[in-house]
């Protein structure tokens, strides 16, 4: 920075000044200096429209990158059409806005109060603020390549009338582009011209013409754009095998849709538009006007959602045929598989759905079929017993299916069976419930039958001779019947011997010795018994006693 020490005296001469005040209070007073800018030295008033400034502050030190540059719009204003090469210092000016040009440009010396630097071609390229405005001017003027002109682009207005006729033919503003060229040069249109969708390309030299840039920016050059006239546009689907064209007819031209292709359970939903070049794009519908080109269009099908049936059959009593219990309407894509799921049948097992391709007329039938369970049917002997044991288990029975019980090869000494009872208890209760072979219809799970006994009728009848000698009486207790000899009054027991035997195996295979004999009736079958007693008195040698008969019914 430059500190300015010295006060300048008013003098005759008009590249000497006076300067009030002390520069070092201006700088502390953070000051600042005007300093205007001319388009050349042919401007000798800064009130020309020529002139602009800027604001500097009093005593800094500035450079070339400081000054308006070349591309600033107040710099271009002075001299439209050129571009700047430099600036150099013109002088101060006075406070009648005069500017008072130094002797020579590169005169430092006369001009030390500025302490200005130049390069070889003169420009000034550092320089420190007085506190006086300075001023200084444009040099080394070139032809701008960058004056500006306007392209401005007008699209044919549709008629909306039949058949396409202009009479004549009226454009409509579309847009305008700002360009760029060298003054006094021709414009350069053709390369930024726009391609319209549905119009045709200006040709230049046929459509349209270059100019000459003018300097000032006013060149203009207008370029009209023609529509399309013979646009014809293809609704395709290899599906359905559906094919409908339409036109030729011109760009945006009203077009009159007919039905498009359909396909039961489908929708179209988007269009894959397929361009000349084989570039595509998809669209949500067809056209409702001419497309700006020749496009094929070809639907996009989604399936929709469509109804099917699942019929669920159950397995009749034959083993054969299946009848329709009830069916079910489910929902799934078009094309898809079925998601048929069984249900749940007590005494059924379901076989394995066979899932069906779902057909977009809702045509679409599942048949689920449900087969008979096996259970087992176990027979109790409930007592009784047989090869087997104590339980046999018939054959495999079918759920609801009416079957023949086996017949009862149990036994039971003292019982007849009865039949069967669902249970225990009621078998032992002596209740009836199938009588043996009966039809049987088993349930949804395994089952047990159990046997009903009925204790033998058994009716004991004694006969003993009439005499004195030794008679038969007999006791019960339970199902155990006590015969006991009944001897004279003063008699003991030991005063006789007995023998009691049936008459079939006879005295030599005595049944029993004692005074009394016990019979068990449920040992004893169905039929007749009899036991004889011979009592025989040791003293006299004397035989008594008695028989006895068992009916058992």
């Amino acid at each position: 920075m430059f500190i300015f020490l010295i006060a300048f005296a008013a003098v005759s001469c008009s590249n000497e000044y006076e300067f009030d005040g002390d520069i070092n209070s201006a700088l502390e007073a953070d000051l600042t200096t005007t300093v205007y800018f001319i388009k050349d030295t042919n401007i000798s008033n800064i009130d020309s429209s020529a002139v602009f400034s800027r604001t500097f502050k009093m005593g800094k030190s500035y450079t070339s990158s400081d000054l308006p540059a070349v591309t600033d719009s107040d710099v271009w204003d002075m001299y439209p059409g050129y571009d700047l090469g430099g600036w150099k210092f013109a002088g101060l000016v006075d406070s009648d806005n005069t500017i008072h040009f130094s002797v020579s440009n590169n005169d430092a010396e006369n001009f030390s109060e500025t302490r200005i630097t130049y390069d070889e071609n003169g420009y000034v390229t550092g320089f420190s603020v007085p506190p006086q405005s300075i001023c200084f001017y444009g040099d080394g003027y070139t032809v701008s390549s960058r004056t500006p002109y306007t392209i401005v682009l007008y699209k044919e207005r549709l008629n909306p009338a039949s058949p396409y006729v202009y009479s004549p033919k009226e454009y409509d503003y579309f847009t305008t582009i700002n360009a760029r060229g060298t003054t006094n040069e021709l414009t350069d249109a053709a390369s930024l011209l726009q391609h319209l969708a549905g119009f045709v390309n200006p040709v230049l030299g046929t459509d349209f013409n270059e100019d000459y840039i003018n300097p000032n920016g006013s060149t203009v050059i207008n370029i009209e754009y023609k529509r399309k006239t013979n646009i014809t546009f293809r609704v395709s689907d290899t599906v359905t095998s559906y094919s409908k064209n339409y036109g030729p007819g011109v760009f945006e031209q009203p077009v009159t849709l007919q039905p498009g292709p359909a396909r039961p359970g489908y929708e179209i939903y988007v269009w894959r538009r397929i361009d000349g070049l084989g570039g595509e794009e998809f669209v949500s519908s067809l056209p409702e006007i001419m497309p700006p080109d020749n496009y094929m269009y070809n639907p996009i099908w989604q399936p929709l959602s469509v109804s099917y049936s699942v019929n669920h059959r159950l397995q009749d009593t034959n083993l054969t045929t299946y009848t329709l219990d009830y069916s079910q309407t489910l929902y799934g894509e078009t094309d898809s598989e079925t998601n048929a799921l069984p249900g749940s049948y007590s005494g059924f097992t379901a076989q394995t759905p066979v899932q069906a391709n779902i057909s977009g007329d809702g045509t679409t039938v599942v048949n689920i079929y449900y087969d008979r369970n096996s259970y087992t049917l176990s027979l109790y002997g409930n007592g009784g017993s047989n090869s087997m044991g104590s339980v046999h288990a018939s054959n495999p029975c079918t759920y609801g299916v009416e079957t023949a019980l086996p017949a009862n090869l149990f036994t039971r000494t003292g019982y007849s069976f009865e039949g069967w009872a669902t249970t225990q208890a009621r078998a032992n209760a002596g209740t009836v419930d199938y009588a043996d072979g009966a039809d049987y219809t088993i349930g949804a799970a395994n089952a047990s039958l159990y046997a009903v006994w009925l204790a033998n009728q058994v009716s004991i009848s004694i006969e003993v001779p009439d005499s004195d000698g030794v008679g038969i009486t007999s006791s019960e207790m339970g199902s155990v019947v006590r015969f006991t000899a009944s001897i004279p009054d003063g008699a003991a027991y030991t005063d006789y011997t007995y023998v009691w035997f049936d008459p079939y195996h006879g005295m030599a295979a005595p049944l029993s010795t004692d005074y009394y004999y016990e019979v068990d009736k449920s040992s004893l079958g169905t039929g007749t018994y009899q036991i004889t007693l011979i009592a025989t008195d040791i003293s006299s040698g004397v035989p008594s006693g008695g028989t006895i008969q068992i009916d058992v019914n």
